[in-house]
């Protein structure tokens, strides 16, 4: 009985075994119909699902191929627009106005080309026949008078457009008036009609050269006359420093400005320094008065160099004393002698100069700029003569307070502001801030007014090495490198007695007095005398010889003894 219990639990597993093997054996088919059934709705599912890939596959791939082709179109047109428009603007500047003038234009029938150059149309029109390649411009219409007052706009327009930089307009009121007309107006007096017997009689009297030299002074030199009102051109170097003498070759330049220049600055015991890059007979054969260079672009900035070197010489004795000129010293304290240097055909030497060597261009540009701009108080005075300011470096042009414009053609005189120069007499007129002036005819009387043997000749101010002069052609030995000099062969400066320069007898010529000192320097002022002395020669025998007249032992040693003590202060 005890095993019973087992018994009946083995039974009902092994019945409940049977039940479930029947149950899944009776269910089994329609479990594998449910099975089938859904393998065909997955089937079908799945291929609804990828038709409706391929579907949006084929889509996208549309979209994308019709983007890119789209893309492509916009980049091809937009470059074709973009280089067409460059060609397009490049090709229309060829028919406009570059710096006032027009480009040549260019006409072909096939077998012949012809180049038409606009700027000396009479009209603005031109016409071609393409059968005959023959050119005209159609002018039948059009008057004498018309023709003159169109091309005159048009040339007016040209030279305001040639001044003018970018497309802002007028810039200064210069060229607003110069568009407007200003300066069309002829300053001319109207006469009244008179009887054939009547007679106009002058108010004023016409100078000669000779009479203007007369009338000047020292401050104020005339250098020309109105033809109109007689009113005189008179200028004053203290103030104005620097200036321009421009026009053509042969207008007078030299013979008739320059040349009284020269004689106004010897008169009044200025030291006349000549750069003459002609080479020429105008200038040399009055070294026996003036220092005299030939002027190339070998040696042009070996000059600046000592021109500048001077200027910081006598600038430190202007700071030594506190003041602003040398025109303000103190009596006792040695003036530097005034100095005026006259620069024939500049800009030609500063082309040539630009072409050798750039380096040594922008040096001397530099160095001159600077020169122009600080040494009026220092009594270094420049008169530059050319013929075409229009090449003159801009910070020249802008130092030079004004310009002697005599005749220049082409519109060049615009550089200077001066206009209409073209109107100008061919010789002897020049103009100051458009008033003109008739010029003196200096060379016919310049012996008169230049001193007579006498005259004692400063010593030299510049010292130019012969290794560097007659850069060009023809001139003697060329140095093949035109940079600024600055070797040891430059000499000192040695000026002579400039403390002088106050006092002439009444010829004119410059009066060397008897030395200043006699004996030991004692007082403060004969001491002060000693040191800027030797500031300005760099010297102590030179300084000893213009002082006391002769070296000797003891005066050196006196001199000496003062510079020692200076130095240990």
């Amino acid at each position: 009985m005890k095993g019973l219990p087992v018994v009946l639990l083995i039974i009902f597993l092994l019945l409940g075994v049977y039940i479930i093997h029947e149950y899944v054996d009776a269910l089994s088919p329609t479990w594998q119909v449910e099975a089938a059934a859904k393998a065909v709705v997955n089937v079908q599912l799945y291929q609804v699902e990828a038709q409706e890939s391929a579907k949006r596959a084929q889509f996208w791939t549309g979209f994308y191929q019709a983007l890119l082709t789209s893309l492509l179109v916009v980049v091809v047109v937009g470059a074709g627009v973009y280089y067409w428009k460059q060609y397009d603007m490049r090709k229309e500047s060829w028919a406009r106005a570059v710096d006032g003038t027009f480009a040549l234009q260019s006409f072909s029938n096939g077998q012949v080309r012809w180049q038409v150059d606009p700027n000396k149309q009479l009209t603005g029109t031109t016409g071609f026949q393409v059968v005959t390649g023959a050119l005209g411009e159609f002018v039948s219409q059009v008057g004498a008078d018309r023709q003159l007052i169109y091309n005159l706009s048009v040339q007016k327009t040209r030279t305001t457009s040639a001044m003018m930089t970018g497309d802002s307009g007028p810039k200064y009121a210069a060229h607003a008036k110069l568009l407007a007309g200003a300066y069309d107006r002829n300053d001319a007096p109207q006469l009244s009609m008179m009887e054939a017997s009547e007679e106009v009689q002058a108010t004023w009297q016409v100078l000669t050269a000779q009479d203007a030299f007369a009338q000047s002074d020292s401050n104020r030199w005339i250098l020309g006359q109105s033809p109109t009102t007689g009113q005189l051109f008179e200028l004053n170097l203290r103030e104005a420093a620097h200036l321009g003498i421009v026009g053509s070759t042969g207008c007078g330049k030299t013979s008739y400005s320059a040349l009284m220049l020269m004689a106004y600055a010897v008169r009044n015991k200025y030291r006349v320094v000549i750069a003459d890059g002609k080479n020429g007979a105008d200038w040399s054969k009055y070294q026996h008065i003036v220092e005299y260079y030939p002027l190339d672009y070998a040696n042009v900035g070996h000059i600046v160099k000592q021109m500048v070197g001077e200027y910081e010489k006598r600038q430190a004795i202007l700071n030594q004393h506190s003041v602003n000129s040398i025109w303000e010293l103190p009596s006792g304290v040695i003036k530097p002698r005034p100095t005026l240097f006259i620069v024939d055909e500049f800009g030609a030497v500063m082309d040539s100069l630009r072409a050798a060597n750039k380096n040594a261009y922008k040096a001397v540009e530099l160095d001159l700029g600077n020169l122009l701009r600080l040494s009026r108080g220092a009594g270094l005075y420049v008169v530059l003569c050319d013929q075409n300011p229009s090449r003159w470096p801009g910070t020249v042009r802008a130092n030079l307070p004004m310009n002697l414009a005599y005749r220049l053609g082409g519109g060049i005189g615009n550089a200077v502001q001066e206009y209409n120069l073209d109107r100008l007499d061919r010789v002897g007129q020049f103009q100051v801030s458009n008033e003109v002036y008739n010029a003196f005819k200096t060379y016919d009387v310049i012996d008169k007014l230049l001193p007579d043997g006498s005259y004692k000749k400063p010593l030299a101010l510049l010292t130019i090495d012969s290794a560097i002069v007659g850069g060009g052609e023809g001139k003697g030995k060329n140095n093949s490198d035109p940079t600024p000099q600055h070797d040891s062969t430059i000499v000192t400066n040695t000026p002579v007695n400039d403390s002088t320069i106050d006092s002439a007898d009444n010829s004119g010529n410059s009066t060397i007095n008897s030395a200043p000192l006699s004996g030991k320097p004692l007082s403060r002022k004969e001491i002060e005398l000693v040191k800027n002395t030797f500031a300005m020669t760099s010297s102590r025998r030179k300084t000893v010889e213009i002082l006391w007249g002769s070296w000797t032992v003891s005066r050196d040693g006196w001199t000496k003894s003062i510079l020692e003590s200076d130095v240990m202060q």
